[in-house]
């Protein structure tokens, strides 16, 4: 959430429904979806 947060200049609430909303709409797992995000720095 973090990188998002910094990267976007969003919220932490913000930030957790991106990922979120990622991990539904592509329907990977949500930790799946932070690790990828921590691996590449960007979703």
């Amino acid at each position: 959430m973090g990188i998002l947060m910094s990267e976007r200049r969003l919220t932490e609430h913000q930030a957790f429904d991106v990922l979120r909303r990622h991990s539904q709409d592509n329907n990977i797992k949500l930790r799946d979806v932070a690790r990828r995000v921590c691996e590449r720095g960007s979703l």
